[in-house]
């Protein structure tokens, strides 16, 4: 089967012609003109790294790979690549921070009510 040549611009008003048309629900749309899925052998080589190096993140994965397979240029996106790892169960997740409650403290001294010392300040008179 050839490949078509589709511009994103055709592309963007086919999918606003289908969905005024209302013969595709919006799922039906979205998988027809949506992103393109991850390649299998793209997410098994990438899922073969992380096995070999399992502290390794998805930016590092990525910039090491392209340094070993110099003919492949399309790599995917670093969140594409931890979508995938935490898919396959690759990652896992980290513990939140313990954040210890604030201390109450006591003001030094009462506050002075702002009106008496503006009163004092206009009149002259030291505070």
């Amino acid at each position: 089967m050839p490949w078509k040549k589709s511009v994103a611009v055709d592309e963007r008003l086919r999918f606003v012609r289908d969905a005024s048309s209302d013969r595709c629900t919006m799922s039906e749309l979205c998988a027809r003109y949506g992103p393109h899925k991850l390649a299998d052998a793209m997410a098994e080589l990438l899922g073969g790294a992380r096995e070999a190096h399992p502290f390794w993140g998805a930016r590092k994965l990525l910039t090491v790979l392209a340094r070993r397979h110099p003919r492949i240029h399309d790599w995917p996106a670093p969140s594409t690549v931890a979508d995938l790892l935490a898919r396959r169960g690759l990652v896992e997740r980290r513990r939140g921070r313990h954040r210890s409650t604030p201390i109450q403290r006591e003001p030094i001294h009462p506050a002075c009510r702002r009106s008496s010392i503006r009163r004092n300040v206009k009149s002259g008179a030291s505070v």
